[in-house]
């Protein structure tokens, strides 16, 4: 299990103003996240910058939902909690998730932490939250969307925008 976050994450506001950081990251080809929590966070001049979600958080005033492309990808975004806001630059990413073999094998509870760099990108960030609203709220294939939101490369795509069809 590639239990990571890819090193560099987007971060910055969606288009309802609210900030987020896209967690995004591989997985490993046999295996898929079942449910996920992760936190980031950022040590600021103003206090440490967090933002948190997880994956059976539902409902409102709880963010969206996760993503991924089984085996390939995953992306969950995460949505600042703290006063203080998140910076370009160094950050730390943490999570714990309850893995599964694709083939319907043992499932395992998995944690990993590491240094991410944020980078400010709206367009990305808008991009990802849409996606997942998408995904939860209208009757949509979660693996065409999630393929078409991570972008044929691994990334997220870029600029990407959703008219609420595929």
């Amino acid at each position: 299990m590639p239990a990571r976050f890819d090193d560099a994450i987007p971060f910055g506001a969606s288009a309802d103003g609210d900030d987020w950081v896209v967690a995004i990251g591989p997985e490993h080809p046999k295996e898929k996240i079942k449910e996920i929590c992760v936190w980031v966070y950022q040590e600021t001049p103003d206090g440490d910058a967090a933002a948190t979600e997880m994956t059976t958080h539902t409902g409102e005033g709880h963010g969206p939902h996760f993503l991924q492309i089984d085996g390939e990808r995953w992306l969950l975004p995460v949505k600042r909690i703290s006063t203080a806001r998140f910076q370009p630059g160094r950050a730390f990413a943490v999570a714990l998730a309850l893995i599964a073999e694709r083939d319907g094998g043992k499932e395992e509870m998995v944690w990993w932490g590491q240094p991410v760099e944020l980078q400010a990108n709206d367009v990305q960030v808008a991009a990802a939250v849409e996606a997942v609203t998408i995904a939860a709220t209208q009757r949509v294939d979660p693996q065409a969307l999630a393929e078409r939101t991570l972008g044929g490369d691994g990334s997220l795509a870029k600029p990407l925008r959703f008219n609420g069809t595929l």
